[in-house]
């Protein structure tokens, strides 16, 4: 009929998505009017089949180097306060242990590579093992929070690609978030003000409501 669609298959490990999917269905953040996740045209557990909506509007990438940075951070505010009620036991826990497991893999994989730079990541992981955060509340989290997954739907957020959710502290979305803006200014400098005026954004828009030592933790664990 016209429309824009997305269309995902999921492998048998993987399809715990589908169920994410609807859940949030029921919870009324996927209607397509924002806070929303793209709405559910069809889905199927035993195929493996998702179709949804295609939420159009301009990602928080888009955002920033369009000039409009601070929009692009208070757009993952708003949406992060809206995932801090969600508290389903949904996805596999992604607490510090996961995290540090996650961290010793990569560092194993950097030293192979490159030795000097395998010493700097262990020294990373041993910092961070000496001083884990300790997790208060968990809850449903998208698991790579960026950017790039944060649309304008002009009367607030819709985000997509959850194909990576876990449970978790709302620390962990929010790090992955400023870590992929530190990318984006990494990979064009001039985007350098740009992304500290979408980190500030954020910042204001989740004021009171992170716990600032397990962002940093998580921050470091993450990137």
């Amino acid at each position: 009929g016209g429309r824009r669609l997305a269309l995902k298959a999921y492998s048998p490990a993987r399809a715990a998505a589908l169920d994410l999917c609807g859940w949030l269905e029921g919870e009324g953040l996927a209607s397509g009017r924002a806070p929303t996740t793209p709405p559910i045209i069809a889905r199927s557990r035993s195929l493996g089949l998702l179709v949804t909506a295609w939420l159009e509007g301009p990602s928080g990438h888009e955002l920033i180097d369009g000039g409009r940075p601070a929009r692009a951070g208070e757009l993952a505010a708003e949406w992060l306060r809206t995932e801090a009620g969600l508290t389903a036991r949904l996805g596999r826990s992604y607490g510090p242990d996961a995290a540090l497991q996650e961290v010793a893999r990569w560092t194993r994989k950097i030293g192979r590579v490159d030795p000097e730079l395998g010493a700097e990541a262990s020294a990373i992981l041993t910092s961070l093992r000496a001083a884990p955060p300790t997790l208060t509340h968990e809850g449903v989290r998208h698991g790579d929070f960026s950017p790039e997954h944060v649309l304008d739907l002009g009367d607030g957020p819709g985000v997509i690609d959850w194909d990576s959710f876990r449970r978790g502290a709302l620390e962990l979305d929010a790090a992955r978030f400023l870590g992929a803006l530190s990318w984006l200014a990494g990979d064009r400098p001039s985007r350098g003000q740009g992304r500290a005026e979408a980190a500030a954004s954020l910042r204001a828009g989740l004021d009171g409501l992170l716990d600032e030592d397990a962002l940093a933790w998580y921050r470091a664990a993450v990137h």
